[in-house]
């Protein structure tokens, strides 16, 4: 549905969510992800308890909705992407990728991938869009272009590069940033990409 077609209500909802999403957000980055409670969320975005629980379930649901909000924004983004080659595409969009993780602060990034592993719910995503649907769409190019092997399973070498590229944000936010997340991965994704032909 366009926002043109949308109606007052409806927008006013979508306004509303982004609202508590956007409050939430800031206030675990200022105070940490274990000390915020929902009514303290509530009170700074000037809502009742009731309306958060209209649209997030849980204080966790906020950090799936950030993972959400990136991967979308990636998703669309591989049409716009600068270098020459597939394969510096890939690199470039890779880049990007931990680019994100670095400004959205070490902080941010551990509450999330702390809520995957506690609450063992996998990363979301949506088949064939986001990020893995980008990366896989960028693999397919490569291999029809002849810059990477025919016989190369692109859904298996898609899960490889997400793999190596989340792993060292993971070690990131381990090492409390204490590298250049960016410089690192364009290092493992250039080895990997190397390594298949």
């Amino acid at each position: 549905m366009s926002p043109m077609a949308l109606t007052k209500r409806q927008q006013q909802a979508i306004n509303t969510r982004r609202h508590i999403y956007k409050t939430a957000m800031r206030l675990f980055e200022e105070y940490n992800f274990d000390n915020v409670t929902i009514k303290q969320i509530c009170h700074e975005a000037n809502i009742s308890v009731g309306a958060f629980y209209h649209y997030f379930e849980k204080k966790e649901d906020i950090l799936v909705e950030q993972y959400r909000v990136i991967d979308r924004m990636f998703g669309d983004s591989i049409e716009n992407l600068s270098s020459d080659s597939n394969l510096e595409k890939i690199v470039e969009f890779m880049n990007q990728y931990s680019q994100s993780a670095e400004t959205d602060g070490v902080k941010t990034v551990n509450e999330v991938y702390r809520v995957w592993l506690t609450l063992r719910q996998g990363f979301p995503y949506i088949e064939g869009e986001g990020v893995t649907g980008g990366l896989k769409e960028l693999l397919r190019r490569a291999q029809e272009n002849g810059e990477i092997p025919r016989d190369v399973d692109i859904e298996e070498m898609m899960w490889d590069i997400l793999i190596m590229v989340r792993g060292t944000i993971y070690f990131w936010c381990q090492q409390n940033g204490n590298f250049p997340l960016v410089q690192r991965t364009e290092k493992l994704t250039r080895q990997f990409l190397r390594g298949l032909r």
